[in-house]
């Protein structure tokens, strides 16, 4: 009786294997960093080009946002800026400003 449990271990563990994160590029723009998010699945790295992105933006999937000292996530003077609502999350080189 161990065989099945043997094969469906494994076709399980080849799909998880087949399943990776993507690294998308973002230009910049009002509502483009939106919808990168929206679009993006858990895992996956959006790389912010030089530029603004506008702000009030919702963290709400495991993700890593990367870009450089030049991309610019703009709250506008709104409110709040990125509101993280993800078991994890990870911002690197990005200048955020209210």
């Amino acid at each position: 009786m161990p065989w099945p449990f043997a094969a469906l271990a494994a076709a399980l563990l080849a799909a998880a294997g087949a399943v990776s994160a993507a690294t998308l590029h973002v230009v910049p723009g009002s509502d483009t960093l939106r919808r990168a998010i929206a679009s993006a699945y858990p895992g996956d790295t959006l790389v912010l080009e030089a530029g603004r992105y506008g702000g009030g933006i919702v963290i709400d999937r495991s993700l890593t946002l990367t870009g450089s000292t030049k991309s610019i996530i703009d709250g506008g003077d709104s409110g709040r800026v990125i509101t993280v609502a993800a078991p994890s999350f990870w911002l690197e080189s990005v200048c955020v400003r209210p």
